[in-house]
């Protein structure tokens, strides 16, 4: 009965039921007057991915074959903007940032 049991349970452990979703991040690195935002899963650059802000005036831009997309921002002051995606699931990733202006 115990060898059964542990053989149920690994079999159970390997299945794809309990298989990890892929990790979906978000980078952002900002320069003056703007942002770089690269989205990644499991490491790996994800291109078509769209990216928002917490500005309208924005929009939503999609990400290159590098997984990056580049915000320009208002020269005239410092703001701070929300950064995000949904993942495969539905969660939104969020970043917050400080946009020094140029």
């Amino acid at each position: 009965m115990k060898k059964t049991l542990t053989a149920v349970l690994v079999m159970l452990a390997s299945s794809s039921a309990f298989a990890q979703a892929p990790t979906t991040e978000l980078s952002v690195t900002t320069v003056r007057g703007g942002a770089f935002v690269q989205v990644t899963q499991d490491g790996e650059p994800i291109s078509g991915y769209d990216v928002s802000t917490s500005i309208n005036a924005l929009g939503s831009k999609s990400t290159d074959e590098n997984g990056f997309v580049y915000f320009s921002l208002s020269p005239q002051q410092t703001q701070r903007i929300d950064f995000f995606v949904i993942d495969e699931d539905g969660h939104k990733i969020k970043k917050t940032r400080t946009i020094e202006r140029s």
